[in-house]
């Protein structure tokens, strides 16, 4: 019985790494994202027209803002113009997701938590792992053993 506790214990262990993994990736997204919306929101609200652009890799250059409209790449190299406000909708629409993402798997994680929590319990409340007995009484119980080996 303990043997079956704590190869579910190491399956529930392993799952709720996976999921802690997910939460990480999911964490870093919307930070992400969120930065990204400030940005956006600043862009909305500045009258400056000279800023400074990333070409990649930490590297910036400045430039004349011509025009507030954004190229917005929609896949496979797709470009498509949108203003900010329309792309500041569509982040926020990504944060809501992502953040629903979270709060399920939160709740996953949680519900593992409070397993492995009751399986360690339940073991604690047998004492040590026993061993099979070889004279096939209770192992947890030495006065029905035959008493020719230790438990």
């Amino acid at each position: 019985m303990d043997q079956e506790k704590i190869a579910k214990l190491s399956i529930l262990q392993n799952q709720g790494e996976e999921i802690r993994q997910q939460l990480d990736l999911i964490d870093k997204e919307l930070a992400e994202l969120i930065n990204f919306r400030n940005n956006l929101n600043g862009l909305k609200s500045s009258n400056e027209n000279i800023m400074l652009s990333t070409i990649g890799k930490g590297v910036f250059m400045k430039t004349q803002i011509l025009d507030r409209q954004l190229f917005v790449e929609v896949g496979k190299g797709v470009v498509v113009k949108k203003s900010p406000e329309e792309v500041y909708k569509i982040v926020g629409e990504q944060i809501n997701k992502f953040s629903d993402v979270r709060e399920k798997l939160m709740y996953k994680f949680d519900v593992i938590a409070m397993t492995l929590q009751r399986i360690l319990s339940e073991i604690e409340e047998n004492g040590p792992i026993a061993h099979e007995c070889r004279c096939g009484h209770d192992p947890k119980s030495e006065h029905e053993c035959c008493g020719r080996h230790k438990h």
